[in-house]
């Protein structure tokens, strides 16, 4: 049934202890960021401070190959402008500050779907008990808010230009993005009916897209958006991969093609693993993806943008396990959706039994979830390929 004030009231209040219970875990981590080659070291270089050392004016405006990207680096630049932070403390106040809006436009989203208070609690369970929001390095979770965000604001009908925005803030935040949002962006135009509208979804995301990388064309020429990051991720993984699944000695003219099913493996692997029952859940979904169960082309544009993010995972290098953060929601919310959508239908036999398996496939990803939380809360970082 349908959740009253006071009920979400409730749920509120629900979310709210488990974003203290995180903060309380962030604060008994680390307080100073790590040093560079950590990814998580962005948050100490991200300055958008100017002034002047030597008689020579500086501006750090950061690099698209850089980890933070340009628009996770903004957000952490901007936010330290305003609330100053000591080195010791620094990684405190990001880390929190991203699990907080990461929490918060989670539940924003679900609340546009979701319309019972079963249905809205196993969310937050499994968000909660997932520790997606403990992760580093920090960037992840920024892209992955920067996403929600969008996806709110096509439900809640914003206008073009603020959501043309957050799909290109999301696009910025890491190197192999701006396909994502290029993506979804080509998507909601082909399925936008009128020419008008078409132009100012167009002209709003290349209008954002020049105005976050000229300061940095300007500074440092064609460098702030190319670079080698591809080529180092790919130097990383072809040898650890191919040593995995023992094929160092696969002839040459099969090396290349061989590695991309090697990808193409250790991704439903890594998938599998991060999702849990939800893959399940997921699974039986699309075996009736005929049937409409969400508003404003949500899930086509989930999918879509999964499959752009999927693309270079397989062709260059493999998920691993917090690249999955920024479809983790969208992908969870669809299942628990669809469990509303079989509650609504029990009538049926088939959606009747639908609705209990899903669900004993959510009840079960929260407890292995569970299982797992602690090895996150340790090891927040090193999330390897397959958990």
């Amino acid at each position: 049934m349908p959740y009253s004030l006071k009920q979400k009231i409730g749920l509120v209040l629900l979310l709210t202890a488990v974003m203290i219970i995180s903060a309380a875990v962030i604060l008994s981590q680390e307080g100073r960021a790590p040093a560079h080659p950590m990814d998580q070291a962005f948050v100490t270089t991200a300055d958008l401070r100017i002034g002047q050392h030597n008689g020579v004016w500086y501006f750090h405006y950061p690099h698209l190959q850089w980890a933070g990207g340009i628009t996770a680096s903004l957000a952490v630049g901007l936010y330290k402008l305003i609330v100053p932070a000591s080195p010791e403390t620094l990684n405190y106040h990001i880390k929190i500050l991203a699990m907080l809006l990461f929490f918060l436009f989670s539940y924003l989203l679900a609340s546009q779907y979701l319309k019972t208070r079963q249905g809205l609690f196993l969310f937050i369970a499994i968000i909660a008990t997932s520790g997606f929001q403990l992760i580093e390095p920090t960037n992840e979770l920024i892209a992955a808010t920067y996403l929600l965000a969008f996806f709110y604001g096509m439900a809640k009908k914003w206008n073009f230009i603020i959501t043309t925005l957050l799909l290109v803030c999301f696009g910025l935040c890491k190197a192999e993005l701006p396909l994502v949002a290029g993506a979804m962006m080509l998507y909601w135009v082909w399925v936008t009916p009128d020419k008008r509208s078409k132009a100012l979804i167009i002209g709003g995301f290349l209008f954002w897209l020049v105005v976050f990388i000229a300061p940095g064309l300007y500074l440092y020429g064609i460098k702030t958006i190319s670079g080698g990051r591809a080529f180092c991720s790919f130097s990383d993984h072809y040898p650890l991969l191919m040593a995995r699944y023992k094929l160092t000695d696969v002839p040459e003219p099969y090396k290349y093609f061989t590695y991309i099913l090697v990808c193409a493996l250790t991704n439903m692997l890594v998938f599998m693993r991060v999702f849990k029952g939800i893959f399940g859940v997921l699974v039986l979904r699309w075996a009736r993806c005929r049937e409409k169960i969400t508003s404003n082309h949500f899930e086509p544009m989930v999918l879509i943008g999964f499959i752009a993010l999927a693309i270079p995972h397989t062709l260059v290098a493999a998920f691993r396990a917090r690249y999955l953060l920024k479809f983790f929601i969208p992908f969870v919310l669809i299942s628990v959706v669809y469990w509303e959508y079989c509650r609504e239908s029990s009538d049926k036999p088939a959606y009747l039994w639908q609705a209990r398996i899903i669900l004993a496939l959510l009840i079960l990803t929260i407890v292995l979830q569970l299982a797992g939380l602690m090895r996150i809360i340790e090891n927040p970082y090193f999330l390897e390929f397959i958990g």
